[in-house]
C-alpha cells in the first residue's frame, strides 16, 4: 500500500533568504516524520478499528511501521512489517485466490484466542477427526467429527478456490486526509524551530 503526497516547498523556498533555504531540507524531513506519526496513529486507532471487528487491539500498531525521511532523502513511508494480506485486501478489495487448490475460510465453529488467532489445534492441518466433504452448496468444506463415537459433524472451514473481499479499510483516503491536514503545520513548526536553533 503506497501513498504519495506533494507540497509547495520548492515554491515556498524562493521567498527565503539564502540562510533560511539551508534549513528547509532539515525542517522538511522533520515535518515528514511527524506527519508519518500522525498518519500511523490515525490509521491504527481509527481507520482499522472502523473497518473490521478488532480482536487484537495491538495488531495494527505492531504491524504498521515508519521508515523515516532524512534531510538528504525527503521521502518516508508507512509499511506493514508483518506483510499481512488482510491489510492489502481490506484496503483495496478484490479477489483473493488460493495459492494451492483451496483457501481455508474459518467458520463460526473455529474458536479464536483473545488476540484473534486460530488456535494451533484448530488450524486445518492440525484438526483432529477431520475430513473433506461437500457442503450444502456443493462446494468442498473441511468437517470435524465429534460427539459419542464421532457420529456428529460440524463444518470448520469452507474451502473455496477464491473469495471476493469488499473494500472496507480506508487506508489511502484516510492517510491522505491526515497527511494533507498535518504536513503544513508540521513543516511551519519544524522550519521555525530549525531557523531559531541554527541562529543560536
Amino acid at each position: 500500500m503506497e501513498l504519495s503526497v506533494t507540497s509547495n516547498i520548492k515554491e515556498f523556498s524562493k521567498s527565503l533568504s539564502k540562510f533560511e533555504r539551508t534549513q528547509v531540507p532539515y525542517a522538511a524531513s522533520i515535518a515528514i516524520n511527524e506527519t508519518l506519526t500522525d498518519v500511523r496513529d490515525y490509521v491504527t486507532k481509527k481507520s482499522w478499528p472502523d473497518a473490521v471487528q478488532v480482536r487484537n487491539k495491538r495488531f495494527a500498531g505492531v504491524a504498521f511501521r515508519r521508515e523515516f525521511a532524512k534531510k538528504y532523502k525527503l521521502q518516508g513511508s508507512i509499511y506493514d512489517r508483518l506483510d499481512r494480506a488482510a491489510f492489502k485486501y481490506q484496503a483495496t478489495g478484490g479477489t483473493r485466490r488460493a495459492k494451492g487448490k483451496h483457501l481455508a475460510v474459518p467458520t463460526s465453529n473455529i474458536k479464536r484466542t483473545a488476540s484473534g488467532r486460530v488456535r494451533k489445534a484448530q488450524q486445518p492441518t492440525n484438526l483432529k477427526n477431520s475430513f473433506v466433504a461437500p457442503m450444502k452448496s456443493g462446494r468442498k468444506g473441511l468437517f470435524q467429527r465429534y460427539g459419542p463415537k464421532g457420529k456428529k459433524r460440524r463444518l470448520m472451514y469452507a474451502m473455496p478456490e477464491q473469495v471476493q473481499i469488499r473494500q472496507s479499510f480506508d487506508f489511502h483516503s484516510d492517510a491522505r486526509m491526515i497527511a494533507t491536514r498535518k504536513f503544513g503545520p508540521n513543516f511551519v513548526k519544524a522550519f521555525n524551530r530549525a531557523v531559531q536553533t541554527a541562529r543560536l
